[in-house]
């Protein structure tokens, strides 16, 4: 694996590694949002890191849908699929 920094900045690790923040982190689908606090999982995307202003890595959302569904899995949220696919695992050995 290459040896690169998890995020944009420091700042922005700290605060997505916090346990109550209000940032959110998908490390499967390399996305970045602030929680909305309605009780369920809604977010909203962000693109640039609020501290120091760099421009976020894009979603790989549907690479990763698009991925899976040409592997045969339907609905990947309620399915079995490859460990890779769980976590960022998938992604950080191709990029």
């Amino acid at each position: 694996m290459k040896n690169k920094k998890e995020h944009c900045c420091q700042k922005l690790t700290k605060e997505i590694n916090r346990s109550k923040i209000f940032l959110l982190y998908i490390k499967n689908l390399r996305e970045y949002g602030i929680r909305i606090l309605d009780g369920g999982t809604s977010f909203q995307s962000v693109y640039y890191c609020p501290w120091c202003g760099a421009k976020l890595p894009h979603s790989l959302r549907n690479e990763w849908f698009d991925t899976l569904d040409s592997m045969g899995f339907d609905d990947p949220r309620e399915q079995d699929i490859p460990l890779d696919y769980k976590s960022d695992a998938w992604w950080r050995k191709k990029y």
